[in-house]
C-alpha cells in the first residue's frame, strides 16, 4: 500500500500566505465600501448632497488609486512585498479612521484620497507575492482565492456594518447624540491590527530579477482598437457594479423605509448569496463557450451579462413591493457576477504571456477610473438635478440602463473585430 505523503512545509506556508493576502483583500474592500452603507447618514448628519456623497465613494478614492496601481507595480518588483502590503494596510486603516471622524466634506475627501493611495499598493504586491509562494500548478486557484476577497469584503461591509449599527443602536453605549455610524466605521478597522501582525509574520522568497522587457508599447499601439473596446466594455460593467453598490442601501432606506442597519444586512446577504454564484456562472460559461467562440468568448459573456442586467435593474428599481425589490436585487447582483471574470479573462487571452502583468495593470487602472470615478457621482448628480432625493432609484436605473446599452454596443463591435 502506498502512503500519501503530507504536504511539504513550503507548500503549506505558501497556502497560508495566500489566505492571509485574501484576508487583506477582504479587509481593503470592507473599508472601501463602508461609506456606501452610511451614505444616508452622511446626508442627514453632515448635510452633504448626493453628488458629494457620490464623489466620496467614487472619484475621491479613484483619483490616486488608478495611477498608484501602476507606480506600485514597479515598486513591488523591487522591494519587500510583505512589508509593502503591511504598510499599505496600516496606512489605509489610518485613512479609514480619519474618514470616520472627519467633520466636513473636505476632510472626508482628503481621507478617501489617502485610502485610495494606500490601497493602490495592495494588489500589485499581493499578486506578485502569490506568484512567488503558491505551488506552480495551483497559481490560478490561489489568485481566485485572493480575488474572492473583494466580493466577501463588499458583503462584509454591508452585512457586518449593518449588524454593527443595529447593535450600537440597541445598546447605545456612547450615550445620546453620538452618531453610531462614526463608531461603526472606526470599530471596523480593528481586525486590521490582526491582519498587519499576520502579514509581518510571513516569509517571502526574494523577488526575481527583472527579465528583458517585452516590447509592450509597440504591441499596445498595434492592437489599440481591440484593447480600447474591451476595456471600455469592462469599464461599463464596473460602472454598473459600483453604482449599484454605492446607492442600493440608499434606495432601500429612502424608498422602502428600511433603517440603515436593516438595509445593510439585507443588501449584504444578497451580495453574499448572488455575487459568488454569478462569478461561478461566468467561469463556467467562459469554459463552455471558449471552444466555439475562442478569443471572443469573454465578450459574449459580457454581452449576456449586460442583456440580463437591463430587466433585472428595472425589476429592482421600479419595484412596488419589498419582495419584488429583493427579487430584482438578487437578479441584478447575479447578472453582474459574470462580468468580472469575463473582463479579466478577455485581457489575458488577447495579450502574450510575457506582457500580461502590464496589461492587467492597464486594465485595472482604466476600469477603476471608469467604474469608481464615474458611477457613484453620475447617479448622485442625476438625483440632485433630475429626479430628487426621493427618486434615487430612478437615477440608479437611468445610469445602469445607459451603461448596459453602451456595453452591449461595445461588445458587439469587439465580437465583430478580427483577433
Amino acid at each position: 500500500m502506498t502512503s500519501v505523503s503530507p504536504p511539504k512545509p513550503a507548500a503549506r506556508a505558501g497556502w497560508g500566505a495566500v489566505v492571509v493576502l485574501a484576508f487583506a483583500h477582504l479587509s481593503a474592500f470592507t473599508d472601501r465600501y463602508l461609506p456606501a452603507l452610511v451614505a444616508p447618514a452622511l446626508r442627514t448628519d453632515l448635510g452633504l448632497s448626493d453628488f458629494e456623497i457620490g464623489l466620496l465613494q467614487g472619484s475621491a478614492f479613484v483619483l490616486v488609486y488608478a495611477a498608484g496601481t501602476l507606480v506600485f507595480g514597479v515598486v513591488a518588483d523591487r522591494g519587500r512585498r510583505v512589508a509593502i502590503v503591511a504598510l499599505s494596510a496600516l496606512l489605509w486603516s489610518l485613512a479609514a479612521l480619519a474618514f470616520a471622524f472627519a467633520a466636513n466634506f473636505g476632510q472626508m475627501f482628503a481621507a478617501r484620497l489617502a485610502l485610495g493611495l494606500a490601497q493602490a499598493a495592495l494588489s500589485p504586491a499581493a499578486l506578485s507575492l502569490i506568484g512567488a509562494v503558491a505551488p506552480r500548478r495551483s497559481i490560478g486557484r490561489a489568485v481566485s482565492i485572493y480575488t474572492s476577497g473583494s466580493t466577501l469584503g463588499r458583503s462584509a461591509a454591508l452585512l457586518g456594518g449593518g449588524a454593527l449599527l443595529g447593535l450600537l443602536a440597541t445598546h447605545d453605549p456612547f450615550g445620546p447624540g453620538v452618531p453610531h455610524w462614526r463608531f461603526a466605521l472606526a470599530l471596523a478597522t480593528l481586525p486590521n491590527v490582526v491582519l498587519i501582525v499576520a502579514l509581518l509574520m510571513l516569509n517571502e522568497p526574494p523577488a526575481p530579477r527583472a527579465a528583458k522587457p517585452a516590447p509592450w508599447l509597440g504591441w499596445l499601439r498595434r492592437h489599440a482598437g481591440c484593447y480600447a473596446l474591451h476595456i471600455a466594455a469592462a469599464g461599463a460593467a464596473t460602472f454598473i457594479i459600483q453604482s449599484a453598490t454605492a446607492w442600493t442601501t440608499t434606495v432601500l432606506v429612502r424608498r422602502d423605509g428600511l433603517s440603515i442597519a436593516e438595509a445593510g444586512v439585507v443588501f449584504g446577504v444578497v451580495v453574499l448569496l448572488a455575487a459568488p454564484a454569478g462569478h461561478l456562472t461566468g467561469d463556467w460559461l467562459l469554459d463552455r463557450l471558449r471552444g466555439k467562440f475562442r478569443h471572443r468568448a469573454p465578450h459574449v459573456v459580457l454581452a449576456a451579462s449586460f442583456a440580463v442586467t437591463l430587466p433585472a435593474a428595472a425589476l429592482f428599481c421600479l419595484a412596488s413591493s419589498m419582495p419584488m425589490a429583493l427579487t430584482g436585487l438578487l437578479a441584478l447582483t447575479y447578472a453582474l457576477g459574470p462580468a468580472t471574470p469575463a473582463g479579466f479573462s478577455g485581457m489575458q487571452t488577447m495579450t502574450p504571456r510575457r506582457m500580461r502583468a502590464r496589461a492587467s495593470a492597464l486594465f485595472l487602472c482604466c476600469v477603476t477610473l471608469i467604474g469608481f470615478g464615474l458611477g457613484p457621482p453620475v447617479v448622485g448628480f442625476l438625483t440632485d438635478h433630475a429626479f430628487g432625493a426621493g427618486g434615487v432609484h430612478l437615477s440608479l436605473l437611468a445610469g445602469i440602463c445607459a451603461a448596459a446599452t453602451v456595453g452591449l454596443v461595445l461588445c458587439a463591435a469587439r465580437i465583430a473585430q478580427p483577433r
